[in-house]
């Protein structure tokens, strides 16, 4: 499946048009196929659009350019197979009964125009609108299983966060916070208006649990959590009676467990 959707955007259309035209064959002339193979194209260039695309607006947008360079290639086919019978109506002894067109109107040269309008113009109307029908229920199902994706992203943070980082604080256990913060973990803060940097290594030494206060009652708030493949980014509250943190911690997913690879704090004494 991914040798499909990485394919260059000529050879994909080239592949379109040889499925577009066995739909024609195999409707005998009649695009019905191809306006149900827009379903599938529909499916095709969402996937497209999701995975090549750094934005998710990017994609949508090239929606409806594909679905008319689509269906403008079956207007095209239509155009030459049904295009030719229009030189009929030039000559007043055409028998339009014996052409053979379905009778869809009242009376034989309305059908005949009816049937050409329906071919030419119609089905690639209709193939258009199955493509971005398609691709718009592609959409929805992905974006339906990506929010339940990160529901489940989001909760493993927040208890990672709390069982770990809420707790390394409360617990004053430097043991705690080698289990979130990851080896390259840094914490970056200002001190006296110039940039310190802090290493995970730095970082535990200022803890240790017979320096626990057992007075001190942590609290954490998450204020966002936002989850974008095996990145994200966390704001929250965690704070004593003594003192508010307002940290912003970036994570990445690695090996299938949470680390915090990165922190920014502001702290506001209460006392």
């Amino acid at each position: 499946m991914k040798w499909l959707i990485s394919l260059k955007k000529w050879r994909a259309f080239g592949i379109f048009v040889l499925l577009d035209t066995i739909c024609i064959g195999m409707g005998m002339g009649v695009p019905i196929f191809c306006i149900l193979f827009g379903f599938l194209v529909g499916w095709y260039i969402t996937r497209v659009g999701i995975d090549r695309s750094e934005k998710l607006e990017i994609g949508v947008s090239q929606f409806l350019p594909y679905a008319l360079i689509t269906a403008g290639y079956t207007f095209l086919v239509m155009l030459v197979i049904w295009g030719s019978w229009m030189g009929v109506l030039l000559d007043p002894t055409t028998d339009y009964v014996k052409l053979g067109i379905p009778m869809i109107l009242f009376e034989p040269m309305a059908s005949f125009i009816g049937w050409q309008v329906l071919m030419i113009l119609i089905s690639p109307f209709l193939q258009i609108l199955t493509t971005l029908f398609g691709a718009y229920i592609t959409l929805l199902v992905w974006l339906k299983k990506n929010k339940k994706h990160d529901e489940v992203e989001i909760q493993t943070i927040k208890e990672t966060i709390l069982t770990h980082y809420h707790d390394g604080h409360a617990l004053y256990d430097p043991e705690l916070y080698r289990q979130i913060l990851h080896p390259e973990w840094k914490y970056f803060l200002l001190q006296d208006d110039k940039l310190k940097i802090v290493d995970r290594k730095e970082f535990c030494t200022w803890y240790a649990p017979e320096n626990l206060d057992t007075d001190l009652e942590w609290e954490t708030e998450f204020y966002s959590i936002d989850v974008t493949g095996n990145q994200a980014a966390v704001k929250l509250r965690i704070e004593n009676q003594n003192v508010k943190y307002i940290d912003y911690l970036n994570l990445m997913k690695i090996d299938g467990k949470w680390w915090i690879v990165h922190k920014l704090s502001h702290d506001q004494q209460k006392k």
